[in-house]
């Protein structure tokens, strides 16, 4: 039964991450949707040079709620093709260690690094949850990575409309 509940506590934890993620990704398109709403507005307000800033910087924020939108669809996981050594994971709780796991390692890693008794047998509930938490951790990771290429196009989105708000102003 303490199996059960170890792999039980770290289902909810990679959980949490996954939420997390996708909590960034839904601030990441309300930031990206101001700046297109404000860069769209102030069009016509900027000079030649500050419109195709402010254009280029509306294109990066359609990049980044593209990526954001991306991230929040379900996607079908892999399980069987594991993207590095589980020997090197060396945290059975964060999410990025765990996606190097297929789901007989993991349960052997908790059987060792959690003191349960060399002799336990995992049954196919055991499995089961470690399946899932292995596809929820590989979820979070494809989430946290598109999280970043969205924040790098959302930040070069603002560097943009700073720009074109700078140059419309020096060149009037």
């Amino acid at each position: 039964m303490f199996m059960k509940q170890v792999l039980k506590y770290i289902l909810s934890q990679v959980t949490q991450s996954l939420h997390f993620a996708e909590s960034k990704h839904n601030i990441s398109i309300t930031l990206s949707s101001a700046i297109i709403v404000f860069a769209a507005t102030q069009l016509s307000n900027f000079t030649l040079l500050g419109a195709v800033f402010s254009s280029i910087a509306i294109t990066f924020c359609a990049i980044s709620i593209f990526c954001s939108f991306f991230a929040l669809t379900s996607k079908r996981v892999i399980l069987f093709r594991n993207s590095g050594s589980s020997k090197n994971a060396q945290n059975l709780l964060f999410y990025l260690d765990i996606t190097k796991f297929d789901e007989a390692t993991f349960i052997e890693r908790i059987v060792k690094d959690y003191s349960l008794p060399k002799s336990y047998k995992a049954d196919g509930f055991d499995f089961d949850l470690a399946r899932q938490i292995i596809a929820t951790s590989k979820v979070a990771r494809s989430k946290f990575r598109l999280f970043n290429l969205a924040l790098f196009c959302l930040a070069v989105a603002i560097a943009f409309v700073v720009t074109s708000i700078i140059v419309s102003q020096v060149l009037k």
